[in-house]
C-alpha cells in the first residue's frame, strides 16, 4: 500500500492583522481609562457636594438651636429685670436682657467685641447669643432679701463666688441678675448663695444693692428696686453668653472655620465647622404690627430686645479641590426666638 505524505502549513498573524488587534485593543482601553476617570471625576464632585452639605447643615442647625433660646430666662421677654451689677462690671451680662447682640462685619470688624475681634474675618457678621445655662438649674427654697441669702433645695451647687447668676421667680413676675459673692465652694456642695452688696475680693465689679431683687432697673437708678423675697420653686441658673464668628482655621490656614467662643466664663473659643467662609445675618426687628430685615447697623442699642428673629446666610466651601478649586455655596436659614412675640 502506498502512503500519502500530507503536509500541514502553519503561521502567525500577519502585520496587518497585529497592526488592526492593536488599534482595537488601544480604542478598547481608551474607552475603560475614560469611564475609569469619569467616574473618579464624578465620585470626587459628589464628595465636594456631600461634605459641603453635611458642614452647612451643621453649621445652621447649631446656629438656629441656640438662637431660638436666646434671652430665656424661663419666663417671656415682658418679664421686670432687676440688675444689680455695678459699673465696674463689664461683661455681657448687662445685655441679657437683649436676647442678642449683632455686629456688622467691615474690613477692619470695627464694632466686634475685643474678646473676638483681632481673631475675626473681616467683613464677615458675628453674633453674640445670651441665655441661660439650663441644665444646671437650682432650685431655690427659701429666699430672705435683708440677710441676702437664698437657699436651695439641693447641696449640690457649682456656684462660685463671682459668677453672674439670674434668678427667675416661678410666678414669672420678675427676674435678678446679681453677682454671687459666696460662698467660696471650692468642693462644689454649697447650698445657698449670696447676694451682698460692697466689694467682692478678687473682682472689680459687685453689687450696688443687696436687698433690693426685684422691680425693673439698674444700677444707675435703683428707685424702682422693690425689697420682696423670691417664691419657692424660683429658679437660678448661671448666664451663658457665647458668640459665633468667622475665623481662620486651626488645621489648615487656607481655610476659615465657624467658632463658637464662651463669653461670659473662661472656656474660650472653639471651632465647630470647617469650611464656612462667610456669615451674614438679617434681624427681624418688630415694628408696629410687621417685622423688618435689617442688618446690625440698623438696630439701635434699645431695639435689640424687640428682635424677633434671625436670618441666616451662610456660605460654605467643600474641603476637597475639584479642579483645583472648591465647590461653595450659600445656605440660608430664618430662625424664630422662642420667648419672643
Amino acid at each position: 500500500m502506498r502512503m500519502s505524505k500530507f503536509t500541514t502549513q502553519t503561521g502567525g498573524f500577519t502585520l496587518v492583522e497585529l497592526l488592526i488587534a492593536m488599534t482595537l485593543g488601544v480604542f478598547m482601553m481608551a474607552g475603560v481609562l475614560s469611564v475609569f476617570i469619569s467616574s473618579k471625576q464624578s465620585y470626587a464632585q459628589q464628595d465636594a457636594l456631600g461634605q459641603m452639605q453635611e458642614n452647612a447643615r451643621f453649621a445652621l442647625e447649631m446656629l438656629a438651636r441656640e438662637t431660638r433660646m436666646a434671652g430665656f430666662g424661663g419666663c417671656s421677654s415682658s418679664i421686670n429685670v432687676a440688675n444689680t451689677l455695678s459699673a465696674g462690671y463689664v461683661g455681657e451680662a448687662t445685655s441679657f436682657s437683649n436676647g442678642l447682640n449683632g455686629y456688622l462685619g467691615d474690613s477692619t470688624n470695627s464694632t466686634f467685641p475685643a474678646s473676638f475681634k483681632s481673631v475675626s474675618e473681616p467683613n464677615t457678621d458675628a453674633i453674640i447669643i445670651h441665655t441661660v445655662n439650663n441644665d444646671g438649674a437650682l432650685i431655690v427654697d427659701s429666699h430672705n432679701p435683708n440677710s441676702a441669702i437664698i437657699r436651695f433645695t439641693t447641696s449640690n451647687s457649682t456656684l462660685k463666688k463671682g459668677d453672674i447668676v439670674v434668678m427667675v421667680d416661678a410666678n414669672c413676675s420678675n427676674m435678678a441678675i446679681f453677682a454671687n459673692t459666696g460662698p467660696t465652694n471650692s468642693s462644689n456642695n454649697a447650698n445657698h448663695s449670696n447676694h451682698n452688696d460692697g466689694n467682692i475680693s478678687g473682682f472689680s465689679y459687685e453689687n450696688c444693692v443687696k436687698k433690693k431683687l426685684k422691680g425693673n432697673f439698674t444700677c444707675a437708678d435703683t428707685s424702682a428696686g422693690l425689697e420682696l423675697s423670691y417664691t419657692a420653686g424660683s429658679s437660678v441658673y448661671k448666664m451663658d453668653s457665647f458668640a459665633y464668628y468667622i475665623g481662620t482655621s486651626s488645621a489648615d490656614s487656607s481655610i476659615l472655620s465657624l467658632y463658637r467662643q464662651d463669653v461670659s466664663g473662661t472656656s474660650g473659643a472653639s471651632e465647630v465647622v470647617e469650611g464656612v467662609s462667610d456669615l451674614e445675618m438679617f434681624y427681624g426687628l418688630k415694628v408696629g404690627s410687621n417685622v423688618q430685615y435689617l442688618k446690625a447697623d440698623g438696630i439701635s442699642a434699645t431695639n435689640w430686645i424687640n428682635v424677633q428673629s434671625v436670618r441666616y446666610n451662610v456660605t460654605v466651601r467643600s474641603l476637597s479641590l475639584i479642579n483645583g478649586v472648591p465647590v461653595s455655596k450659600t445656605f440660608s436659614t430664618t430662625v424664630k426666638l422662642r420667648n419672643r412675640g
